[in-house]
């Protein structure tokens, strides 16, 4: 049997680990998220299905950089799943942001 870690030994505990997991999960995703905007909106090419496959890759490098170096099936379409849902919805509220700014603009 393995002891628990001190730190999740009850949910205030886990709670406080989980805003500290948070903070840093935002500002890569923020800075991931960046670097695709831009990269999309300089080649011009900011629609549903490249949102979405630059979150599938983003899903997919996040799983292997977090140490999962043996790649697992089950896992590895999780994550690909998240990360091309994620792009599609960052997709629609970009579309949906920017075009409240230039009213009848097609995207």
């Amino acid at each position: 049997m393995v002891a628990p870690h001190p730190m999740l030994t009850d949910r205030t505990s886990v709670l406080g680990l989980s805003l500290l997991v948070y903070c840093y999960s935002v500002a890569i995703a923020f800075f991931c998220g960046y670097v695709t905007l831009r990269l999309l909106e300089m080649l011009a090419i900011i629609r549903w299905w490249t949102a979405s496959l630059a979150g599938i890759g983003w899903g997919g490098l996040m799983l292997y950089l977090l140490g999962n170096s043996s790649i697992q099936i089950d896992p590895l379409l999780s994550w690909l799943a998240i990360g091309g849902l994620c792009g599609i919805i960052f997709w629609g509220v970009w579309r949906h942001t920017s075009s409240a700014g230039t009213a009848g603009a097609k995207h």
